[in-house]
């Protein structure tokens, strides 16, 4: 007779948590792995930042030692050239205007070399205002994506991740 009563609110059975347990675990157990990958990703991937303005190089060289990328910066095009020629870089960060180019032009460049072993082109992030012109002017020139200069702190780290991974 006990087992045919209804339970009452806030009664629980036993089978309610049964599955819950296990998919907590499963779930906390792909956090961690997910968070793993992330910070194997960032200490092995190196980053190259071009950019004119040396407070914006700056802040994206901190933001992404922060998130423990490796980053190597310079601050016009032709240095940037060189670093690519001397140094394994796995993915560029680029300003829209560079003393000896231009960001679009930079990219444009890049998406033509063949320097990585998969002979794919270089993966690329253009940091351009919030202009409607240069947005576009950014993404015809082929990058990958694009970050927003006014949101790069909130911005950068995720769009590195997604092309990286």
């Amino acid at each position: 007779m006990a087992q045919a009563t209804a339970l009452r609110e806030g009664d629980h059975d036993e089978s309610t948590y049964s599955h819950a347990i296990p998919e907590m675990m499963i779930h906390r157990r792909q956090e961690r792995a997910r968070r793993r990958a992330r910070e194997f990703i960032a200490t092995h991937f190196t980053i190259l930042v071009m950019e004119g303005d040396d407070s914006l190089r700056s802040t994206l060289n901190e933001l992404l030692r922060s998130a423990g990328f490796r980053v190597v910066a310079a601050a016009s095009a032709s240095r940037g050239c060189e670093l690519l020629v001397h140094r394994y870089i796995d993915l560029v960060v680029c300003g829209m205007h560079l003393p000896d180019g231009s960001g679009p032009e930079i990219v444009r460049s890049l998406k033509q070399m063949r320097c990585l072993p998969s002979h794919q082109s270089i993966p690329t992030i253009l940091i351009a205002p919030e202009d409607h012109d240069l947005t576009s002017a950014a993404l015809r020139s082929g990058a990958d994506l694009v970050c927003l200069r006014e949101r790069v702190a909130n911005m950068l780290i995720p769009q590195v991740l997604f092309l990286v991974q």
